[in-house]
């Protein structure tokens, strides 16, 4: 016969009066950046269409991705809340959220098993531009774009470069995110986040004074902190073979 005081210990017998006392929780408040898949359509044939153009630009960069579905632009009760959920993680993207809609969309998030949020897009930054039909580049009259910081980037900032180069003469803070469509160029530290040819640009290369990054990425192909060298001194990272490679100039 196992004895045991319940008012002790609730009613676990092998739990000591010590061990319930010990605080096992916390709660606490925290923010998170998210990516938004703000939909603009009803039509589940087009978003799975164009979800596979996303996906083919930066195929890693999506990859076991949390998003939230907003559908504050959406005005049909028919919306299939349930096909788009199913297009995402068949592309192995992780619906956490809804947001916004007819008063339909609610009842279909509480059945695919998602919260419904409120938040502001007030804050909202383009990740991913995506082309509705194959463009004809003219290189005699194509213009690169450049894009020049020349202040620190903070943490929760996100900087992004179209159809260019990304050029910071500052460091880069834990937290922050670059950007680009080409090379990114960082003139101090890099630490968070820094992702060039977001839009399947292979030969875009990473440069930096040093190296001590959350996240690189080149063409969607990434290699976390745990898995890279931190480096002191003026680096490159670059694709060969389909791998990150990290070298020393």
């Amino acid at each position: 016969m196992v004895v045991y005081n319940r008012n002790a210990n609730k009613g676990y017998p092998h739990m000591s009066e010590e061990m319930v006392k010990k605080q096992v929780f916390k709660l606490k408040g925290r923010l998170y950046t998210l990516t938004v898949v703000h939909l603009l359509n009803s039509s589940p044939e087009l978003f799975a269409e164009q979800i596979v153009r996303a996906v083919k630009s930066a195929p890693r960069l999506f990859n076991n991705t949390p998003v939230i579905i907003d559908c504050s632009s959406i005005g049909d009760e028919n919306v299939d809340l349930a096909a788009f959920c199913s297009t995402l993680r068949q592309h192995s993207m992780l619906p956490i959220g809804v947001q916004g809609g007819p008063p339909t969309v609610a009842v279909m998030a509480a059945q695919e098993g998602l919260p419904v949020l409120y938040a502001s897009s007030s804050q909202d930054k383009s990740l991913l531009e995506i082309d509705i039909e194959d463009e004809v580049i003219d290189e005699a009259t194509e213009t690169i774009r450049t894009t020049l910081l020349t202040t620190p980037v903070r943490s929760g900032q996100q900087i992004a470069s179209r159809e260019g180069d990304l050029i910071i003469t500052a460091s880069v803070s834990n937290g922050a995110e670059l950007l680009a469509d080409g090379n990114i160029h960082v003139y101090g530290a890099l630490r968070g986040k820094a992702l060039a040819g977001i839009r399947g640009d292979k030969h875009a290369r990473i440069f930096c004074q040093s190296l001590d990054a959350q996240l690189v990425a080149i063409s969607g192909i990434y290699c976390l902190s745990d898995s890279m060298p931190k480096v002191d001194k003026p680096c490159q990272i670059f694709l060969k073979n389909d791998k990150i490679q990290v070298e020393e100039l």
